[in-house]
Formats: structure tokens, C-alpha cells, sequence
């Protein structure tokens, strides 16, 4: 994710390269000075564009990686909780949305909709005999709340008609945050750098520059020079290079 100042440098630089490019554009459909402001403005509507994307994706992955974060810490602090802890915990929960609400055998049970929901999180995989206990006990309607579940045991699952529901951890998770309450921590995850794959290449971002200095001088000289097709294409691959480059190289130190 790109730092403030990271972000406007690459605004700036997207919006010289797109100037000399609708500069050239320009030149050949409108009089001067018409063609010159117009570039300025086109330009800078990209970079404005270019700004508002990047920012919003920043935003985005920033909320993205807290709720991930968030959501492993949930996950593994009720694997780790025993069984009254998990029931206390949702009990607490689900009282936030229905009024009638309370353990009973070894359930959440929901009066309100007449409906048991089990919190079988844990390390293991939930199992078959974990299914069919939750419908003896409550054949009318149970939920089995876990982290995950394997294909073998939804497929099972569904042999009960709509006896019982299978509730994945993410969904969880949402119903937590809507309500804003959360189990009690029990396990800290140390920070950990995971490795992410990054487009990039041999060219260091600051050497972005001199691929824009040459592109526009390029696109400049193409005004002038007898044989404009050379500088034309030269110009406008050294100055697309040249964004790619600030864009996706190697960020020294």
C-alpha cells in the first residue's frame, strides 16, 4: 500500500507524462494556445482520476487487512474457549437482536424463532456426529456455527432437509461487528510479514524520471524535426515506460 507522499509523487508524475502525450495529441486537432490548455486540463482531469482510485484502493486494503486481522484473532480465540465460554458468549450475542434468548442443552436457543444455534468452533473439523446430535436435540430447527466446513460434511448436512444450517465463520464474524461485540481475547497473533507476490522488475522507480525527461523531450522535438514518425513513437513508448516504471518498479531506500 502507498504512502501519502508515494501517492502524490505518482500523481505528479502521471500527470506530467499524460501532458506531453495530450500535447502532442493536441497539436495536430486544435490552434495554439488552445491545444496547450487543453492538455493541461485533460492531464490533470487523469491525475485527479489516478488520485481518487488509488486513495479509495489504499482505503480499501486498509480496511481489508484490519478486518482480516480482526476476524483470525475472533476465529482462534473461540477454538480455544471452551464450551459455556462459547455458549455465554453468543447467548450475549444473539440477546443484542432477539429478546428471548438462553442456553439450553448445550444450545443458544432462540424462542424468538424457535431456532438452537451450536458454536462448534474448534481446531478439528465439526464432524457428522456433530450434525446429527444438533438435529436430535432440536429437529425442529438448528444452526451449527463453525469456522469452516468440509465438503463432505455439508453434503451430509443437507440429507436433513432444512433441519439444519451450517454457518460459516464469516458470516460470524459479520454479525459480530455489526453489533460490535466480540469474544474475549485469549490468544495474541504475533506480527508476521507474509510474503506477497509484487509486479515488478530490474528498473528502480527514481529511474522513472529519466525515462519521462527523454519521452518529453522526444514528444518536443517531434514539433520540429523533419521525420516526426521516430520521435513521435519513441516519445510516447518512453514516457508509457516511464509510468509503468514509477508504477510498478523496484522502490529503493
Amino acid at each position: 500500500m502507498r504512502n501519502r507522499f508515494s501517492v502524490v509523487a505518482d500523481t505528479v508524475f502521471v500527470l506530467f507524462a499524460g501532458f506531453f502525450v495530450f500535447l502532442w495529441l493536441f497539436y495536430y486537432l486544435l490552434p495554439y494556445p488552445f491545444s496547450l490548455l487543453l492538455s493541461i486540463v485533460v492531464s490533470a482531469l487523469i491525475a485527479v482520476f489516478f488520485l481518487a482510485i488509488v486513495r479509495k484502493k489504499n482505503e480499501k486494503t486498509a480496511i481489508e487487512k484490519a478486518d482480516l486481522k480482526k476476524y483470525e484473532s475472533v476465529m482462534l480465540d473461540l477454538a480455544v474457549a471452551n464450551k459455556t465460554e462459547k455458549l455465554k458468549f453468543f447467548c450475549s450475542l444473539y440477546k443484542k437482536i432477539y429478546e428471548n434468548v438462553k442456553v439450553l442443552k448445550g444450545a443458544v436457543f432462540i424462542a424468538d424463532k424457535n431456532l438452537a444455534v451450536f458454536p462448534e468452533f474448534s481446531l478439528s473439523p465439526v464432524g457428522k456426529e456433530t450434525i446429527v446430535k444438533a438435529v436430535g436435540r432440536f429437529p425442529a430447527g438448528a444452526e451449527i456455527l463453525a469456522e469452516n466446513f468440509t465438503d463432505e460434511e455439508q453434503r451430509f448436512s443437507r440429507k436433513f432437509g432444512g433441519a439444519v444450517k451450517l454457518t460459516v465463520g464469516t458470516e460470524a464474524f459479520a454479525l459480530m461487528k455489526k453489533h460490535d461485540l466480540f469474544p474475549e481475547r485469549k490468544v495474541t497473533i504475533p506480527e508476521t510479514r507474509k510474503k506477497s507476490f509484487k509486479l515488478s522488475f530490474s528498473f528502480e522507480k527514481k529511474k522513472a524520471v529519466s525515462f519521462l525527461l527523454f519521452g518529453s523531450l522526444f514528444v518536443l522535438f517531434s514539433f520540429i524535426a523533419p521525420v516526426k514518425v521516430y520521435y513521435v513513437i519513441s516519445g510516447l513508448a518512453l514516457l508509457g515506460l516511464a509510468v509503468f516504471i514509477r508504477l510498478f518498479g523496484k522502490r529503493t531506500a
